[in-house]
């Protein structure tokens, strides 16, 4: 039996396998959140400079940002704020714990 996979087909399934990808980087960072950060407050810095390794850049931390927010995770928190000992603007309240 051969298999044929189209380009799209292939892109499909590169792009579910990024997705899971995501999600098990939000759920890690949600794991750090509640059992090593520690504080009710987090910024995009803070997240990306002190958490989970699997989301070292900024662009990595916002996209984990942004599942968390969709699950209900973390809300927005009117900014500037002192995180950390440091004043930020943009500023999520962790949920639940």
């Amino acid at each position: 039996m051969t298999w044929v996979v189209t380009a799209s087909e292939a892109l499909r399934l590169a792009e579910n396998i990024r997705i899971d990808a995501d999600l098990a980087n939000a759920a890690r960072v949600l794991d750090w959140l509640r059992g090593t950060w520690g504080e009710a407050l987090i910024s995009l810095p803070d997240l990306y400079q002190l958490g989970p390794h699997c989301i070292r850049t900024q662009n990595a931390a916002r996209k984990v940002v942004g599942i968390l927010m969709k699950h209900g995770h973390l809300v927005d928190e009117p900014g500037p704020v002192v995180v950390n000992g440091k004043r930020r603007r943009e500023v999520w309240r962790i949920v639940g714990g």
